[in-house]
């Protein structure tokens, strides 16, 4: 999801331009096209971090680290899509402009799953066995 936003929003930034300049030129665009790049390194990064440890031995316990590489993957979709929208602007608000759609999957992916809520119940097992 992420990579898909990055793409139509490369690909928006070529093709519009504020008087004679593009707006891919301009130092704001830059900034916010490397953060959006930098959260999907991440991503990837983690995700194939725990791929690697699941793939290492057999019947391997990563419930948690799944976990957290829902949660963190989900939530730079959801910064990604309004980091895009704020270049955008208000077109972006339309409802079956590309942007809008994918930040709607991605606050489905946030809101919807329940990925969210077994972090929660897991971190809130960790403090009790911490505590006693």
């Amino acid at each position: 999801l992420i990579r898909q936003i990055l793409n139509n929003l490369v690909d928006y930034c070529k093709d519009v331009n504020i008087g004679m300049v593009s707006i891919a030129d301009t130092d704001y665009v830059h900034s916010v096209i490397a953060e959006i790049t930098m959260s999907l390194y991440a991503t990837e990064s983690i995700t194939y971090l725990t791929a690697g440890l699941l793939d290492q031995y057999d019947n391997q316990d990563c419930l948690m680290e799944s976990t957290i590489v829902k949660v963190f993957a989900t939530q730079q979709a959801y910064s990604s899509a309004l980091r895009a929208m704020d270049i955008i602007g208000t077109p972006a608000y339309m409802k079956d402009h590309w942007c809008n759609i994918l930040l709607r999957d991605a606050l489905s992916y946030k809101y919807l799953n329940e990925v969210t809520e077994n972090f929660k119940i897991f971190k809130i097992n960790l403090y009790i066995k911490w505590i006693f």
